[in-house]
């Protein structure tokens, strides 16, 4: 019986010997982190970063409050960015159109006329609406992605529904 115990032995010993990594290997050395001690350097795959496609268009507009002059397009850039969650929105007079591959639209309150201010204590209701006059800047983020694919966005319409009338319609070159 003690005879069986000694084989035993020695034959686990040889063979944790046997398992051992040759001196030079890389398994040799001590694991720097908790995932290289959980999974061995030799069984991972590469981390791969998936590509994104979110992109936006940052459309620096000036508006007129008085309705003086039309409104104008001052800069469009390109920003690779998470793109803003606008495609639930329902409410708004102005509707902004994303032309491409396929039509996407989203509206948006006219920067113009949708200010308010708050009126003075023991007044019947708490904010008045304004109209702002002269020069209004506007800067509209429109995202170019949506669900992280592409829209191949090639021109941005903003449209006035109460008036029927185009605000601004710009290309959009560089887009993915």
């Amino acid at each position: 019986m003690l005879n069986r115990l000694a084989v035993l032995v020695v034959l686990q010993m040889a063979t944790a010997a046997a398992a051992q990594p040759a001196p030079g290997d890389l398994r040799t050395r001590q694991p720097r982190s908790l995932k290289e001690l959980i999974v061995p350097p030799t069984d991972r795959k590469p981390l791969e970063r998936a590509a994104r496609a979110d992109q936006s268009a940052v459309l620096s507009l000036m508006l007129s409050g008085d309705g003086r002059s039309a409104p104008r397009l001052s800069t469009l850039r390109l920003v690779d960015s998470a793109a803003p969650k606008v495609f639930a929105r329902s409410g708004g007079d102005w509707e902004v159109r994303l032309i491409g591959a396929e039509t996407v639209t989203y509206r948006i309150s006219n920067p113009v006329t949708d200010v308010e201010v708050e009126n003075p204590p023991g007044s019947r209701t708490p904010f008045s609406q304004v109209r702002q006059t002269g020069d209004v800047p506007f800067d509209l983020i429109v995202p170019l992605s949506r669900n992280g694919r592409a829209l191949g966005v090639r021109r941005v319409d903003i449209v006035d529904l109460t008036t029927g009338r185009t605000v601004i319609s710009t290309p959009v070159r560089g887009a993915r």
